[in-house]
């Protein structure tokens, strides 16, 4: 008999020293949100974004071939993530 899987939560914040008009664009608009949102030495894409009030999205992080041993959690070199807007 296998243990239910617990989901796991994670929560982050950031100030940001931008115009709320300016911060709703950034996440509002796909192709603005996976301009910014992969840190330094990843890309992105996304697999689904559904930008509304419990709209949900899926991630997946790619490590660039420039980072030797990567550690990739759902694939070698790629981390997928999955969210919802609150």
């Amino acid at each position: 008999m296998t243990s239910p899987v617990t989901p796991r939560i994670d929560r982050a914040y950031a100030i940001l020293h931008a115009p709320p008009d300016r911060v709703f664009a950034a996440f509002a608009d796909p192709m603005s949100y996976i301009a910014w949102l992969p840190p330094t030495g990843m890309t992105g894409r996304l697999l689904e974004y559904d930008f509304r009030t419990d709209g949900r999205y899926v991630l997946e992080l790619t490590y660039d071939e420039a980072t030797p041993g990567a550690p990739g959690k759902s694939t070698s070199r790629t981390d997928v993530s999955r969210g919802r807007f609150t």
